[in-house]
């Protein structure tokens, strides 16, 4: 460490804090690096986001310190967010002396008189009487330091604490009083805690044991809500959200609140309803009546109430703020009676199966279930009829399926052919970044790196300063800066795959392994989500490994996905399993027999003639990403006419997010050049546009070819010019 000095510390400022943390492959490089060595500390918030991340991973690759002769491992906790249970493991994971877990904001002589301490470690905690101990034995402690131990004592039992064997009856006028609600929150986290621990040390190959504790922490997590790795906050908006989650509406938790006496709980599936208003006179709306006042009445009668999001800069993920009245499934003032024939409707035709989902905004959906204490509905104003075919809306005005109805009754096309005409679809800083990169990529990356400096936690000023070290050439710092996505949300599948589909563009061997280790961790995270098996798979195939791959979509076609949720993703997976078979086959055809016969069972496809596939995937849930398809005689396949008079099918048009689209020529294309877009026909609540096109030639031999085009698309109705493929990928 002596070594390290100013000019070591201006070249780790100068390479800035990039990139995902891979601290098992820390530990490994330091194994290969560290043989002169007996003492290593690491410097970290020990929260890993690529590689090994469980504790029992990172305990063995702490462990192998050792066959390099490192005898102590210590760790100096830094960030805001440390995962200091984890580092604990670390520096006792069994080395010839255990370390210690040292608090990075320490001045550096207690940092460095720390380091020369002894540690102590299996110190024993028991407290006879009580149902539970956590935790059962400290570790890594050094003279002087404290610990905070939970327990569940009957009120009527003595205390008496036992550690390391030594016995205390501590006065219990020396136990400090808390409010019964943070102790309450306190000890279930503590109770938490300890089944964590309880999971981490069982073995792998025990998924029963495993997936029963990790059950329990749900249970717990959610009845005290109190966050574990397997809970998160969600802000549901609409009654379709409790619907399409399962929450029942109902089912309200206790929530911890600060009243008159200071904190609280509030038991809400009690506490009375606050007294009704007077019944209001009905407000009708006049012919002359302004659009502004209209609208503001609109706004003052919502009924169900307002969702208000956090406010959302460029960068973050969602909308600004929503309404009952301009929410993705909006609920207007409802005009019951002429509104409920159409709503009678709308239900026959979703029977029928000729509605899907909703789309957009929904006038009158709460008609047949109106509250009887809701105020009386506005009297509609006369809306004129869709006009013809020939005349349609733009392609960014969001559709109901009331006006989808009223389409199918009065012979109109509902939503029409686009024009073959791309816009910018970018806006902001990531606007004015893209604009300077073609002619001028030094400025917009000087302008990224700004941005990015600025606004640490911008998903897009990622984005912005990837791309721009891609135009310059430097691959790596680009692989850093999509791995930094991954580091912010290391818990959002969405965004690892959507980093992932970066990482691939770059065609960097260290930039692909992230991106098969990231889309890993996203199967793991939403298995019930298509795009996250088929993209392990894929990229799984392209490292070389296609019994892995084969694996993957094994466990993506075993899965069950909500009904109606991801149209056309067997039909899919199925397909790809075919390929996959095809690419093991060619590799290892020794196993030809064995391989076929697994894609029996499982339900997929066999693939042996040539076949183009261009597949669009997309990183946001609840909106509709459209597919479109140009050949060079000017055909045009997308939602209504999934068919191209060249030769190729469109399977299907997914309007519920995520994708996967897919489109496929069989046998050899008749029609190149093939022209595809995106269009972000509604955005939803839940954000940009962000995924990507995947271009696979296959050979009908096993030999797969891939081009990988990421999009990203920041406005409502906006085109995205994905490419044109002159000839088949080479």
């Amino acid at each position: 460490a002596g070594g390290y000095g100013e000019v070591e510390h201006r070249q780790l400022a100068a390479r800035q804090a990039l990139g995902a943390s891979d601290l098992e492959g820390a530990l490994d490089w330091a194994r290969t690096h560290s043989k002169r060595y007996a003492r290593l500390a690491v410097v970290t918030d020990g929260v890993a986001t690529a590689g090994g991340t469980t504790a029992d991973e990172l305990r063995k690759a702490a462990k192998a310190l050792g066959e390099s002769g490192v005898r102590r491992l210590d760790a100096i906790a830094t960030g805001g967010i440390r995962d200091e249970a984890l580092l604990t493991a670390l520096v006792t994971a069994g080395l010839k002396s255990d370390g210690a877990v040292i608090d990075g904001d320490r001045t550096l002589p207690e940092i460095a008189d720390r380091l020369t301490r002894q540690v102590s470690s299996k110190i024993p905690v028991v407290i006879p009487g009580a149902s539970w101990v956590w935790p059962k034995q400290l570790d890594a402690l050094q003279a002087g330091d404290e610990a905070l131990v939970y327990f569940g004592l009957p009120a009527d039992s003595a205390l008496q604490v036992e550690v390391g064997g030594t016995k205390d009856t501590p006065e219990v006028a020396t136990l400090a009083k808390a409010p019964r609600p943070l102790l309450h929150r306190a000890a279930a986290g503590a109770r938490i805690a300890a089944m964590l621990a309880e999971r981490d040390a069982l073995p792998a190959k025990d998924t029963a044991g495993r997936d029963a504790l990790k059950k329990r922490i749900i249970g717990l997590s959610t009845r005290h809500r109190v966050m574990s790795p397997f809970t998160a906050l969600l802000v549901l908006e609409t009654e379709v959200d409790y619907a399409r989650f399962n929450i029942d509406r109902k089912a309200l938790a206790d929530i911890l609140t600060i009243g008159e006496g200071g904190l609280s709980i509030v038991d809400r599936r009690t506490t009375a309803l606050p007294p009704k208003g007077t019944e209001q006179p009905m407000a009708v709306a006049n012919e002359t009546e302004s659009d502004d006042e209209s609208k503001a009445d609109e706004k003052a009668e919502d009924i169900g109430g307002t969702g208000t999001k956090m406010a959302l800069e460029e960068g973050k993920m969602g909308r600004k703020e929503s309404t009952r009245a301009t929410g993705q499934y909006a609920m207007k003032n409802n005009n019951a009676e002429p509104q409920l024939a159409k709503q009678q409707a709308i239900e026959s035709a979703r029977e029928a199966g000729v509605l899907g989902t909703l789309r957009g905004n929904a006038d009158g959906v709460a008609s047949g279930a109106a509250s009887s204490d809701q105020r009386p509905a506005r009297r509609p104003r006369p809306r004129p009829r869709p006009g013809p075919a020939s005349r349609p809306p733009p392609p960014a005005e969001p559709r109901s399926e009331g006006e989808d109805i009223d389409d199918m009754l009065n012979g109109g096309g509902g939503r029409q052919a686009p024009k073959k005409t791309v816009a910018d679809p970018y806006t902001g800083k990531m606007a004015e970044v893209m604009k300077l990169l073609p002619e001028k990529p030094t400025e917009a990356l000087a302008m990224a790196r700004a941005w990015r400096s600025e606004k640490p936690g911008d998903v897009m000023a990622l984005v912005a300063l990837g791309e721009s070290l891609e135009k310059t050439g430097d691959l790596r710092g680009a692989a850093r800066a999509y791995g930094s996505i991954i580091d912010l949300f290391a818990a959002r599948a969405d965004l690892r795959r959507f980093a992932g589909q970066r990482l691939e563009r770059l065609r960097l061997d260290e930039a692909a392994e992230l991106a098969v280790d990231t889309f890993r961790h996203a199967a793991e995270e939403r298995p019930d989500h298509p795009s996250s098996h088929r993209l392990l798979a894929f990229a799984l195939v392209r490292a070389g490994r296609p019994a892995e791959a084969f694996e993957a979509l094994e466990t993506g076609l075993k899965t069950d996905y909500p009904s109606g949720r991801f149209a056309g993703a067997e039909r899919i997976l199925g397909e790809d399993l075919g390929l996959v078979a095809e690419a093991w086959v060619r590799a290892e055809p020794g196993k030809r027999q064995e391989v076929l016969g697994r894609l029996r069972k499982a339900g997929g496809k066999r693939e042996n003639r040539p076949s183009l596939r261009f597949v669009l995937s997309w990183e946001t849930d609840a909106n509709d990403v459209d597919f479109h398809i140009y050949d060079g005689k000017n055909n045009h396949a997308y939602y209504r006419q999934q068919r191209l008079a060249s030769g190729g099918d469109l399977y299907a048009d997914v309007t519920t997010g995520y994708g996967p689209e897919c489109f496929t020529i069989r046998g050899k294309p008749r029609a190149f050049p093939y022209t595809l877009q995106a269009h972000y026909y509604r955005r939803g609540p839940m954000g940009y546009g962000m995924g990507k096109l995947e271009v696979v030639w296959h050979d009908g031999r096993g030999k797969l070819t891939f081009e990988q085009r990421p999009f990203l698309i920041m406005k409502d109705g906006a085109f995205v010019d994905l490419g044109v493929v002159k000839a088949v990928p080479k």
